[in-house]
């Protein structure tokens, strides 16, 4: 008896667009690394924004106003300032400890380099915002 064989049934492919080649088109190249690029800014996390909220959250001598990609904040040189600025309102060891905790509430993923920063008021802002930076990159 013999039985008859099936060929093999080809399932028609599903038709894509056609990619630009990016080995051979240097602006499309460049393009798809822009739309790479900005894809991962969207999301991209450097830590000032936290540093900001964590200490509109200590002292009221601060606020922030974040919408869409940035945000600013009063004083608008908050960065420039150290924390025991009369413009920002942390004095005290103990201020410095409470901004610290809100800082860890933000962003446990690097709680041990945060254990790390003095609870010395006299700190300028951006120094912190730099490291939480560097922190974040290495995650």
């Amino acid at each position: 008896m013999k039985f008859a064989t099936k060929k093999p049934v080809k399932k028609a492919a599903a038709k894509k667009a056609a990619a630009p080649n990016l080995k051979a088109d240097v602006p499309a190249a460049n393009a798809h690394m822009d739309s790479l690029i900005a894809a991962h800014a969207d999301t991209a996390q450097d830590g000032r924004l936290e540093v900001a909220t964590a200490i509109a959250m200590t002292t009221s001598l601060v606020t922030v106003t974040a919408g869409g990609d940035t945000f600013t904040t009063t004083p608008a040189d908050l960065f420039a300032r150290t924390f025991n600025d009369n413009q920002v309102g942390i004095t005290t060891s103990d201020l410095m400890r409470v901004f610290l905790a809100n800082l860890k509430v933000l962003l446990p993923q690097i709680s041990d380099t945060i254990d790390q920063i003095p609870e010395n008021p006299a700190i300028q802002i951006e120094k912190v915002a730099l490291l939480v930076r560097l922190a974040l990159l290495q995650g």
